[in-house]
């Protein structure tokens, strides 16, 4: 049920999520610059870690698409980034380019101390799902919980030590999406609020 999608063009988010199929779109692109996106790899084994390719570049994100990094070291300056693949053999990110070649460049390798940030985030508890007035989050050590409404926006946002409370009481009946981020991971779930 998650997909992404990538926009060419300018003056819009170049990068959207869904967690559901396709019904609601979340904008994931925010500090990506307002260039083309021209490909987009998750890495299989790491599904957290995104590479996109635009037209300055190769960019680069450990914690599903929240934040970005640029990732074109060694390559020309504003380069077209076409397509983006994975060599098996030897886990290399393969990058083809407009008028520039290819080039081959390691992936990035996951953060290895303790017990994983996606590992913290499958502990995860939300509940009661649907809810009615009150949302209450059990995860991580420290997380973030962002809902998002059915448009994309965000509508709620707070930071948790172990548990934490979401006050639905001003917000109209539907479906949101539960944004929980922790340690350079994110998990989404959907959440349903009716009364």
């Amino acid at each position: 049920n998650v997909i992404y999608i990538a926009f060419s063009g300018f003056g819009t988010s170049h990068l959207y999520l869904t967690a559901d199929g396709g019904q609601i779109w979340i904008p994931i692109g925010g500090d990506l610059p307002d260039v083309p996106v021209n490909s987009l790899l998750i890495d299989p084994l790491y599904p957290s870690h995104l590479y996109l390719g635009n037209d300055l570049g190769v960019f680069a994100s450990t914690n599903g698409g929240l934040s970005w990094a640029f990732y074109s070291e060694a390559l020309p300056e504003a380069v077209l980034a076409m397509d983006l693949s994975i060599s098996p053999s030897n886990r290399k990110l393969r990058l083809a380019t407009h008028g520039n070649g290819v080039y081959e460049n390691d992936l990035l390798l996951p953060e290895t101390s303790g017990a994983g940030p996606l590992e913290g985030l499958n502990a995860l508890r939300l509940y009661p799902n649907p809810a009615s007035d009150k949302l209450y989050l059990e995860g991580p050590e420290v997380f973030e919980a962002e809902l998002i409404n059915s448009a994309g926006r965000s509508v709620r946002k707070s930071i948790g030590k172990t548990s934490l409370e979401i006050d639905l009481h001003a917000l109209p009946d539907g479906i949101y999406y539960c944004i929980v981020r922790s340690m350079g991971a994110q998990k989404v779930i959907p959440v349903a609020v009716t009364r």
